[in-house]
C-alpha cells in the first residue's frame, strides 16, 4: 500500500527538496487554504524558487531539505517546521 501525505490535522504540508517545494494538490482531498496560497505566491513571487503540486511520498518528509506545516487556522501564528531551521517564537529573542 502507497502512503501519500495530504495534510496534518490542523495545516497542509510544503516539503523543499534541493531548489524545488513540492504541496499536494486539491485532488488529494485537501483543505485549499488562504495560508496555503499565499506561502505558494510568496514563494514563487517573492523568492523566485519552483512550487509544484504532485502526490508526496510519506517517506519523503524524512529526506526532504525542508517542511513546512503553515495552520488552517489564523489563530495559530507560527508553522511547524519538521526539518531544517525552526522560527523563533514571537516572545522568543532573536539573535
Amino acid at each position: 500500500m502507497e502512503a501519500h501525505v495530504a495534510e496534518a490535522t490542523t495545516s497542509n504540508v510544503l516539503i523543499r527538496v534541493g531548489d524545488e517545494w513540492a504541496t499536494p494538490p486539491v485532488t488529494e482531498d485537501i483543505l485549499e487554504g488562504i495560508t496555503r496560497r499565499q506561502i505558494m505566491d510568496l514563494l514563487r513571487e517573492d523568492f523566485g524558487v519552483t512550487v509544484t503540486q504532485r502526490r508526496i511520498h510519506r517517506s519523503e518528509l524524512y529526506a526532504c531539505d525542508e517542511a513546512l506545516s503553515p495552520p488552517h487556522s489564523p489563530a495559530q501564528r507560527r508553522p511547524a517546521a519538521a526539518a531544517g531551521p525552526t522560527m523563533p517564537a514571537d516572545d522568543e529573542e532573536q539573535d
